[in-house]
């Protein structure tokens, strides 16, 4: 993908396909500047041969893939937690349950996501954080703060917690 003037199909490139191009890295869907800067960061550790300098189609396919997968994660995920919102106002113990799935499930993907990463790297690069791609830096930090919301809401931060008590109809001071 170009965010110059010139398509590689030659001619010049209309004003809608200059802002899609840009509006797909202002949302961060692509970390760095072009899609090849992107994929040549994910493990700049991994090989002494000099990056690419054009991605093949089958790694601009996979990329758009996982970009689409992240997409379609978080849309059914904010889907469902709204679902139960709105559908079991009158009753929270259900909305508990749906969001402890939803956000279980999602914490064990985060969970996922940075044992690969850190997993791919070589074991001496690991801790040395300076020599991090910005990509790398923005999966590590999105995934912990990520994670850590996600485990802090099972543990009952900031919301009320509805207890086998209160499901059942019995109040603590009943017993």
């Amino acid at each position: 993908m170009h965010l110059g003037t010139s398509p590689p199909y030659g001619g010049e490139r209309t004003t809608t396909e200059i802002t899609r191009a840009r509006t797909f890295h202002r949302l961060g869907l692509i970390c760095e500047r072009n899609t090849n800067q992107a994929f040549n960061s994910q493990a700049p550790w991994a090989t002494s041969k000099p990056p690419l300098t054009e991605l093949s189609a089958q790694a601009k396919v996979t990329l758009f893939q996982l970009i689409v997968v992240v997409l379609v994660t978080a849309l059914f995920s904010l889907s469902t937690i709204n679902c139960a919102r709105r559908h079991f106002a009158h009753d929270p113990a259900a909305q508990q349950l749906i969001y402890q799935t939803v956000l279980g499930v999602l914490a064990l993907g985060d969970a996922a996501h940075l044992a690969v990463t850190l997993y791919a790297m070589e074991p001496a690069t690991r801790l040395r954080f300076g020599s991090w791609s910005t990509l790398v830096w923005a999966t590590v930090v999105t995934d912990v703060s990520l994670f850590a919301s996600r485990i802090l809401w099972h543990c009952g931060v900031g919301r009320d917690v509805i207890t086998g008590y209160q499901i059942r109809g019995k109040d603590r001071k009943d017993e």
